[in-house]
């Protein structure tokens, strides 16, 4: 972009979204697409750039990840689509929410003749819990995700370890008017950088072409690169030095 451009579209993100603010240090970054991100305008000249794996990523290597289940399972990524905390209005109705949900999750049960295991969300109440008709565990997403066999989700930050882990994904998404919009692009766009299997409730969520033996190694890996990690082999390096260096500053 031209040098008059880009300072316009600092001037306008800044004003809009109240960014005008001290820059960082040090400014850690994932995935060669992020270099050309709305990042750029929460930085200076003076900014130093760490180019290293995105957090999820370096999550995933350097920590163990022994199993928690002996048994095959698919996981659902909670995300606390009906009732999220951050959201300014109500989505869908809860009731109208899990009893439909409960019984498309029942439907892989037996038609795949495998558990579903619910991921709950960190900022999900005990009460909301009940509400699932499957086992529920909290806090393991990513050992959940990791030894699963695949995994449901609407949209979630948490769909990274499913690509980290190359499982096959199924995108359930409800038709949710104007209020979700935003919503549901994230969710198609993600759908169509990975391939993964997308499904709308206006088409009964039916999809007679469910692919989940194989994943498009090719669209994961993009996704990776573009996301995830800007050097696969020196990212997580990069990053633990990087913290250590800057410990020893403080």
């Amino acid at each position: 972009p031209s040098p008059l451009k880009s300072a316009y579209k600092s001037f306008i993100y800044n004003t809009v979204f109240g960014f005008n603010q001290k820059k960082p240090k040090y400014q850690f970054l994932g995935g060669s697409e992020n270099l050309f991100s709305k990042s750029n305008l929460l930085r200076n000249s003076k900014t130093q750039i760490v180019n290293t794996g995105s957090f999820d990523y370096v999550e995933s290597i350097t920590e163990d990840q022994k199993k928690i289940l002996n048994k095959d399972y698919f996981v659902f990524i909670d995300d606390m689509y009906e009732s999220h905390p951050d959201y300014n209005t109500i989505l869908i109705d809860s009731s109208y929410y899990f009893k439909t949900l409960n019984k498309i999750l029942k439907t892989y049960e037996t038609k795949y003749n495998i558990e579903c295991i619910i991921s709950l969300h960190p900022r999900s109440t005990i009460t909301r819990a009940k509400l699932f008709n499957f086992r529920v565990i909290e806090n393991s997403t990513k050992n959940l995700i990791k030894h699963s066999k695949f995994t449901v989700v609407h949209f979630s930050t948490a769909i990274n370890f499913s690509i980290i882990y190359n499982k096959p994904i199924i995108q359930i998404d409800f038709d949710l008017s104007y209020k979700s919009n935003y919503y549901t692009g994230i969710s198609k766009t993600f759908s169509e950088e990975t391939n993964s299997n997308y499904l709308l409730e206006s088409k009964g969520f039916e999809n007679t072409s469910l692919n989940l033996d194989i994943i498009n190694k090719e669209k994961y890996l993009s996704y990776k690169n573009k996301y995830l990690y800007f050097d696969s082999e020196n990212s997580v390096v990069k990053y633990v030095d990087y913290f250590r260096t800057l410990w020893k500053k403080i």
